[in-house]
């Protein structure tokens, strides 16, 4: 067991020194030394807390900069106890720990604590009204279920999460934003271990650190995988940035290649409806999502059609790529899966500033969307069937693939 601690952001040098002067600056005044909250001082009463908000400098306009904030979590919890008139102690253990049998987690000193704890420096601080923000006790596998409950939906409905994991704000850094109360890490992944194409993966994390505690959970919805870090002792910051970097550049690129494994195995294949309707789906091994090198319908070639319909220049081999977007239904074939397809000429680099994003679904035929593809999914995942509602014809896989390099580079 560890503790899950943030930094404290209202640290005060008049504290640390024990003294109300520091060379070079003015002796404090009573009224402004601090009295709680930082240090070795006891936690502040929530009227003291308060009267600090009122009173401290603000740091800028709102909306103007991101900035990080302990003071606003405490807040929270006040309000969040009056809206509900109940302790958040008591409302932390009755919606969160309870409901995922959390039983090594706690927000104030755990009892009976003298096995199965890394007790080092730190351990007995008490935070008061900041432990909604920084003062939690919880073992390394009550955090992984939490991470895990996040990535299933245990306890929000899955729209909820999906609104709550996404960027709320951006840094200076490109690979860098934030949310609610997630540091956003922008990992650019390889889309395979042998390919120098990468894409932007964001990795959800919360962080942080105090005394000689620190601790990190980290999601990656994309991928549906969670890394949960728990260090403690005089090298636990050394320790936890080395252990962090391992998890991200391992972990991360692994389920990127299983999940590219995965696809092919899957969906990749031929795919046939009689003599004249037939769809070619595989990978390539320097592009990302599901890649359809032919598309016939009735005996017309239905990319080339695409390509004359987009303007794109004479002699470009024009292709689509397919994205899973988390959407499916019962079908009479079993379930089916909804991907969208992006269109593009083969060979052409991404560019930064890629706006498909702005393209989906403007192309339409009798109102079916052109870019819309349905898989028919059987049992263990093994898809039967592809549909285009606008061309009205379900093709039936003929062949599975084997993955990478089912198809050579722009063949």
């Amino acid at each position: 067991m560890g503790k899950l601690t943030f930094p404290d952001a209202l640290g005060d040098y008049s504290v640390a020194t024990n003294s109300t002067r520091l060379p070079g600056f003015r002796p404090l005044l009573d009224y402004e030394t601090i009295k709680c909250g930082t240090g070795s001082l006891r936690p502040c009463t929530r009227a003291e807390a308060l009267q600090s908000a009122l009173t401290i400098f603000p740091f800028s306009s709102a909306f103007n900069t991101p900035n990080y904030s302990n003071m606003a979590f405490q807040i929270l919890a006040y309000a969040v106890e009056n809206i509900t008139g109940t302790a958040f102690p008591d409302l932390v253990r009755k919606q969160l720990l309870e409901p995922l049998n959390l039983r090594n987690t706690f927000l104030t000193l755990p009892p009976n604590t003298t096995t199965n704890a890394a007790i080092t420096d730190g351990w007995t601080q008490d935070f008061g009204g900041l432990s909604p923000s920084a003062g939690y006790y919880l073992s390394a596998s009550d955090l992984t279920t939490l991470g895990t409950s996040i990535l299933s939906s245990t306890l929000l409905p899955p729209v909820l999460t999906r609104k709550w994991l996404k960027p709320l704000t951006h840094t200076s850094s490109l690979l860098t934003s934030l949310g609610r109360p997630w540091e956003i890490i922008r990992a650019r992944v390889p889309i395979s271990t042998t390919s120098k194409t990468t894409r932007i993966v964001d990795i959800y994390t919360k962080q942080g650190g105090g005394a000689t505690y620190t601790s990190l959970i980290a999601l990656s919805p994309a991928h549906n995988l969670g890394i949960s870090i728990l260090t403690a002792g005089p090298t636990s910051g050394p320790d936890f940035r080395a252990i962090k970097s391992l998890a991200l550049e391992t972990f991360i690129p692994a389920a990127e290649q299983a999940a590219r494994d995965t696809a092919g195995t899957n969906f990749a294949g031929n795919y046939t409806l009689g003599a004249n309707s037939s769809l070619d789906l595989g990978l390539h091994p320097d592009e990302p999502g599901l890649y359809i090198r032919k598309l016939v319908s009735n005996g017309v070639d239905i990319l080339a059609l695409a390509g004359q319909l987009k303007n794109v220049a004479a002699g470009s081999k024009m292709a689509a790529w397919l994205y899973p977007m988390g959407l499916a239904g019962r079908a009479f074939s079993g379930t089916e899966v909804a991907f969208r397809a992006t269109f593009g000429a083969v060979g052409v680099p991404a560019a930064e500033d890629c706006g498909s994003w702005a393209s989906a679904d403007q192309l339409r035929y009798g109102g079916y969307p052109a870019d819309l593809a349905l898989f028919g999914v059987a049992g263990g995942g093994a898809v039967s069937s592809v549909r285009f509602p606008m061309l009205n014809e379900i093709s039936f896989r003929k062949s599975g693939g084997t993955g990478e390099g089912i198809f050579g580079p722009f063949e």
